[in-house]
């Protein structure tokens, strides 16, 4: 038997048209990517209305798609559907994009230029409106959080002045800026030995450089006899 059911969020009002074969359709979810996407965020609490069935599969499609254009299911954001149902396979919206005049939307090829006045985009999208938005961002325990944080952080600041433990070496108050201190970095460079690589001769003060592409690293290393 063919079924034509209407699945609908009970926490979110959003719905569904899909079809199913098997015997309790009740257990069978749906398999569009944006509704199981919406199932994985917000539970699988929902409800199922069958509004068709035949045991002829042609007639089957013939009503999907009817009913599929007559409740706007692609282009009506209240619906995740993302193609119009008809059975096994049908067609894809790989090839489509959602446009936008800031008014309406709906899907155009991807080959073709987007008409004057239409962008990428959705404007009558549920992720765009406000009051989704908002409580999409807050998490139960985002605040707690921020408060730990918040109170953690100014700890750590007052044991920093007081034990002058992490002093601010940034800027200007990095020690290594100092005249006095780069004069000593300058000879303490100035007295390191000079170094030859065997492999090809070449010199240089003793360095991490010298180390990292000489001796046992340099390229002539494997063709020396």
């Amino acid at each position: 038997m063919h079924k034509l059911m209407i699945k609908t969020h009970s926490k979110t009002g959003l719905k569904y048209l899909c079809y199913t074969q098997k015997e309790d359709h009740i257990s069978y979810l749906g398999s569009g990517i944006h509704w199981k996407r919406h199932l994985k965020q917000h539970g699988k609490d929902i409800k199922t209305e069958v509004i068709f069935e035949s045991e002829n599969y042609d007639e089957f499609v013939k009503v999907a798609k009817e009913t599929s254009v007559s409740l706007n299911v692609v282009e009506d954001n209240s619906w995740a559907n993302l193609k119009i149902e008809e059975g096994e396979g049908g067609d894809t919206v790989s090839s489509k994009r959602w446009i936008t005049n800031g008014i309406d939307d709906k899907y155009h090829p991807i080959n073709q230029e987007l008409p004057n006045g239409w962008k990428l985009g959705r404007t009558n999208c549920v992720f765009n409106q406000k009051e989704f938005q908002k409580n999409m961002s807050k998490r139960g325990h985002a605040k707690q959080t921020y408060e730990i944080r918040k109170l953690a952080a100014a700890k750590a600041t007052e044991t920093k002045k007081l034990n002058n433990t992490f002093p601010d070496i940034s800027g200007d108050k990095n020690p290594t800026k100092l005249d006095s201190v780069k004069k000593k970095l300058k000879i303490a460079v100035e007295n390191r030995p000079y170094i030859k690589c065997p492999n090809c001769n070449k010199e240089g003060r003793h360095s991490p450089g010298m180390f990292r592409f000489h001796f046992d690293n340099c390229k002539y290393a494997n063709n020396k006899n």
